[in-house]
């Protein structure tokens, strides 16, 4: 594995809310789980590509950010892209997990 994209913390928390959402497929859920496992800091950001995410998970490209898109629309998530330090080559790009998505109610 790529040491960029090592996990920086053991991947204990289990995601109720994500479960109990139909709105997500078993594919959305597998997605999240990578990038939330593969998030670093407090800030709850990973930096991972499509292509490393669809090697990994053993799905299309096309797949990944097809979840990553419903993932957003549904509000776990958060994309945001940061310019490269030198100011040359594609930004890149930071997905935040949302935590406050993360708390069951019960009424979803």
């Amino acid at each position: 594995m790529n040491s960029d994209y090592e996990c920086n913390k053991p991947f204990l928390m289990n995601f109720v809310a994500l479960i109990h959402d139909k709105e997500l497929t078993p594919t959305n859920r597998e997605v999240f789980s990578k990038i939330y496992s593969l998030t670093r800091n407090d800030e709850h950001v990973c930096y991972a590509s499509d292509r490393y995410l669809a090697d990994d998970l053993h799905v299309s490209a096309s797949t990944i950010q097809k979840s990553i898109n419903k993932l957003k629309s549904l509000g776990y998530i958060k994309i945001k892209h940061q310019k490269s330090e030198s100011g040359y080559g594609a930004p890149k790009r930071m997905i935040f997990i949302q935590d406050h998505k993360l708390i069951y109610n019960g009424n979803q």
